[in-house]
């Protein structure tokens, strides 16, 4: 339940875990920060993203892909209902990428240049048959691990 601020954390700190409660602005993040998790439902936007970060788990909060830093290496959105919104563009230097839901025609075209790994739990198709567009998928990449593929309207 903690819902305090974080703005004044020790450099010192690298990893920070937030749950769901937790509904502080945040104007400053430690500068030696790598991991960063945020908890669901989180209503504001996060402009102070330290050099050093690595790996970010937005938990639902998709609406901060667009925020997060071009030098992020490992994202993680389990945002159940992304694939009824328009993807954004993600990170440019991705390795890593981890969807908890995602339209297969909105996949391909935001996929980083330099990704290596691309984990969904859900993949949505609008028909049967469609597949994804190959010519879009970075070379880069070396491991594709889909869990589970629905029909868009099943759910």
């Amino acid at each position: 339940d903690f819902n305090s601020s974080i703005d004044d954390l020790p450099d010192s700190i690298v990893s920070i875990s937030l749950y769901y409660r937790f509904q502080q602005s945040i104007n400053k993040l430690p500068s030696n920060l790598i991991n960063f998790k945020l908890g669901s439902s989180y209503p504001h936007p996060i402009n102070c993203w330290p050099e050093n970060i690595k790996t970010v788990d937005l938990c639902d909060n998709y609406h901060l892909v667009e925020g997060l830093p071009p030098y992020l290496e490992k994202l993680i959105i389990q945002y159940p209902d992304s694939f009824k919104s328009p993807l954004l563009n993600m990170p440019i230097n991705l390795k890593y990428l981890e969807f908890g839901a995602v339209n297969i025609n909105q996949l391909c075209a935001v996929l980083p240049p330099y990704l290596e790994i691309l984990q969904i739990a859900r993949l949505y198709i609008n028909y049967f048959g469609e597949k994804l567009d190959y010519k879009d998928i970075p070379s880069t990449l070396k491991d594709i691990e889909v869990t589970k593929t629905l029909f868009a309207e099943s759910e």
